[in-house]
């Protein structure tokens, strides 16, 4: 009877790993679809993201910034611990640092808190310090003073996504 309840209970936490990556998973795509439906220009609409253009396909940078914000913040925008805050806890240094990249005052401290911003400031940061968007180099970049365990994590997730889009909804990641 203890070996059937705990069966039990390890198919219900299972479960409850699926159901979350769905709803990271959904939830990402549904802010990248509103992204894609607010496009303005050519030039936005061509740089939509993959999964988009090819509906059994998905970017592994896309994959990636949805497990780092994962890690971050459970991909949850209003979450803040200290003095960082939003989807990818972004400090204030990071807010400065790309307004200086942009070379005027365009995000503001509120501005982690709003998704499209969040996810804005975080491609503005990456596209300058790490241009060839190599995971490794970003992980780095978005904590630098974190340890191997951070790395880690993150990467455990990543894995973790690209195995559920892969073997559960039948994408291939591509580079």
């Amino acid at each position: 009877m203890r070996m059937f309840l705990r069966n039990i209970t390890e198919i219900k936490i299972g479960l409850l790993g699926v159901l979350i990556i769905m709803n990271i998973v959904l939830t990402t795509l549904l802010i990248n679809g509103i992204k894609n439906l607010n496009a303005n220009t050519n030039e936005e609409c061509e740089n939509a993201p993959l999964f988009i253009e090819h509906p059994n396909a998905i970017d592994k940078w896309e994959l990636f910034k949805v497990a780092l914000k994962w890690q971050e913040s459970k991909c949850k925008p209003e979450v803040g611990s200290d003095n960082a805050i939003g989807l990818y806890a972004i400090t204030p240094i990071y807010v400065k640092e790309c307004n200086n990249i942009l070379g005027y005052e365009h995000f503001t401290l509120e501005d982690r808190y709003d998704s499209l911003k969040s996810e804005s400031m975080f491609e503005v940061f990456q596209s300058q310090h790490n241009p060839k968007y190599s995971i490794e180099r970003a992980i780095k970049l978005h904590n630098p003073t974190a340890e191997s365990w951070y790395r880690n994590q993150v990467m455990d997730k990543y894995n973790l996504l690209k195995y559920f889009y892969s073997q559960f909804l039948g994408y291939r990641v591509i580079d």
